[in-house]
Parts: structure tokens; sequence; C-alpha cells
């Protein structure tokens, strides 16, 4: 399954130290997207697509050209077959500016046509069908397993996955665990290896779904904390800001003008 987001800008807007907790494609229509990753200085241009797993974090500054900035990304909530991720290793592939690669026609094609879908309106069933024919695409050319890494029993990302297909719903540490099929024990021995708790990451994950809820055009903060888990306005907030370093009312006016 996937979400997809589109970024867009009428001025310079910089964001720091934003993590990742989905892996994602992201690639410039208009202007020039400055990226700061792991001590790296990236620049992703039109015509290029960078590609971000879960384990990254990272600050950006969108650059406007003609007075617009437009880049889309699509995050996969769903992870593909480890025989396609074999598939992708197997397949020696030279990129001389990773994580970045030059976008061919046929991807290009592809991943546009699937980012214009209203994934409103599509079951999971049918997101899932199309997050394949993305993973087979990317795997026959030997990329795949760029975007997906992480070994297949990582209890962190499964959980994450987990909380993010319903980021409202009042989830706890055992409903989790009920799912993931470890004990409770087990659950928070393996986070504290990460240096991160069950509230922490399900902060994380709710944040995340916030982002995602005002880059489709909602600005009613009532109507986002509730969407994102939140009874109290004031506490989403103060945790909006803490993830992304700007308060959620400046994020909202930076998108919207």
């Amino acid at each position: 399954m996937f979400k997809n987001f589109s970024h867009k800008g009428y001025s310079i807007i910089k964001r720091a130290n934003i993590s990742i907790i989905r892996p994602s494609l992201i690639w410039v229509v208009n202007g020039q997207k400055k990226i700061f990753m792991n001590k790296d200085i990236l620049t992703l241009n039109p015509g290029e697509l960078l590609f971000i797993n879960n384990d990254d974090k990272l600050s950006f500054v969108n650059k406007p050209i003609n007075n617009i900035f437009l880049a889309k990304q699509i995050s996969f909530l769903s992870k593909p077959d480890k025989e396609m991720i074999l598939l992708s290793k197997g397949i020696v592939k030279k990129i001389d500016n990773y994580p970045i690669i030059k976008l061919t026609s046929d991807l290009k094609k592809n991943i546009e046509f699937f980012h214009s879908l209203d994934t409103t309106i599509i079951s999971n069933k049918i997101k899932l069908m199309i997050a394949n024919v993305i993973y087979m695409q990317l795997a026959e050319k030997g990329l795949l397993h760029i975007l997906f890494p992480f070994e297949d029993d990582d209890i962190e990302i499964k959980l994450c996955l987990f909380l993010s297909n319903e980021p409202n719903y009042k989830h706890s540490i055992i409903n989790s665990c009920s799912y993931l099929g470890v004990s409770r024990s087990t659950l928070i021995r393996h986070l504290n290896k990460k240096n991160t708790t069950f509230k922490l990451l399900l902060r994380k994950v709710r944040m995340k779904h916030a982002m995602f809820l005002i880059k489709q055009g909602c600005d009613d903060i009532d109507t986002i904390a509730l969407d994102c888990g939140y009874q109290s306005t004031h506490r989403f907030q103060n945790y909006f800001k803490e993830e992304f370093n700007v308060s959620l009312k400046k994020y909202i006016s930076d998108l919207i003008y």
C-alpha cells in the first residue's frame, strides 16, 4: 500500500531534522531541492528520483524556479516480497549520485500515473497491487533494495507500518504486540535498543500523518488533531512543533502562501 504527497511552495522553504518513517520516492517537477542527509549535501533536480528509506533523517531547502516549487512523493506502507528484494540485490547497478538516480521515461511515466490516483477512494487490496507493480519495476532495475534495505524481521518497521494504517486509532502496546506476535517485554527491549519507546514511535507516525493531511489541503487544526488521534489540539500542536521545529500554523501558512 502507499500514500501520495505533493510539496508545493512559492518561496524558499527550509525544514530541519525531518524523520522518515516510511520508505519513499521523491522527485521534483519544478524547482530544486537541496537535501542535507547523513553529512552529505545532495541536490535533487527535475528528471531525478530520490530514494529515502525509513532510517533516514534529513533537512532540506526547497527553491522555487519562476516563483513555483513542486515536488511529488510516494510513501510505501507495505513491504515487497523477499523474492523481489533478492532479485534486486542480484542485479549489479552502479549509482554515481546515490541515493539519487536519473528518472528513465518508463519509470517516470508509471510513478506519475500512480501519484495521480486518488488513494482515498481506492481499496487497500488495489493499493497493494499497485505498490507491487512499482516494486517489481524497481527490482528489475536493481533499485528496490535501496528503498528497502532492512531485514524483514525488523520489529520497529513492522510496528510503524501497523500504526500508520490507522493513526487515529487508540493504539496500545498490548494490541500492537498482538499484531506483531511478540511479547510486551520483547517489544520494549527491541525499542530500547533503538533508543525509542512505543509512545514516541506512535507520536512520530501521527505527526507524519498530520503532514499528509495538511498537504492534502486540510487546514482545520481541530480536524487534523482528531484524525491523528488527539482530543487536545494544544497537546497536538506542541507535539508537532517538537517533531518538526516549526509551529503548526506556520507550517500551514507556508504551504498556502
